[in-house]
């Protein structure tokens, strides 16, 4: 049974250990994980620790098993990250449908999110959630060491009518 609520400060090391574990298998082919494992667990670690409050758990079967965030409580979604013997159970999609309900309640017309280029399941997870992309750039990443291709998505959560304005803004006689 999968269960979503917020993130308490207890589950900051074991999220730790989710995110790192399923960073590990987005980024292969991309950088050399083990070389890269200590920055990216204090990066989680950090993030987490400070964020807490802004990052839904997931449970399956009361075992923590994925969370996601928006790191600033708007639109953007920062982090999806599921322990890699618990996907594709319908986790992820909890997580996400919890983070949009929270970012529409806020009246944001759409959720974004990124993700590098070559993450094929990243990029065909959400697509196949309604999201479509957004943006395409290649930028150089410091901690990679390398310029990576990054790929944007947005999914509309609120519908907003179109205003009808008319033809013209006046009226001749």
């Amino acid at each position: 049974m999968i269960t979503i609520r917020i993130a308490s400060e207890d589950d900051v090391i074991p999220l730790t250990a989710i995110g790192l574990s399923a960073w590990q298998m987005a980024v292969r082919g991309l950088v050399d994980p083990v070389k890269m494992r200590h920055t990216v667990e204090v990066a989680f670690l950090s993030f987490i620790r400070n964020n807490w409050e802004r990052v839904f758990v997931g449970e399956i079967d009361g075992a923590l098993a994925g969370w996601i965030a928006s790191e600033r409580g708007d639109g953007v979604i920062t982090d999806l990250w599921v322990t890699p013997h618990a996907q594709r159970q319908g986790l992820g999609t909890a997580l996400l449908g919890q983070m949009e309900s929270r970012i529409a309640a806020l009246d944001i017309e759409a959720a974004e999110l990124g993700t590098h280029a070559r993450n094929a399941a990243a990029v065909d997870f959400f697509m196949k959630r309604g999201y479509s992309v957004s943006s395409l750039s290649t930028s150089y990443a410091a901690k990679l060491d390398q310029n990576v291709e990054t790929i944007g998505l947005r999914k509309i959560l609120i519908e907003r009518p179109v205003l009808d304005t008319g033809s013209s803004l006046f009226s001749y006689s």
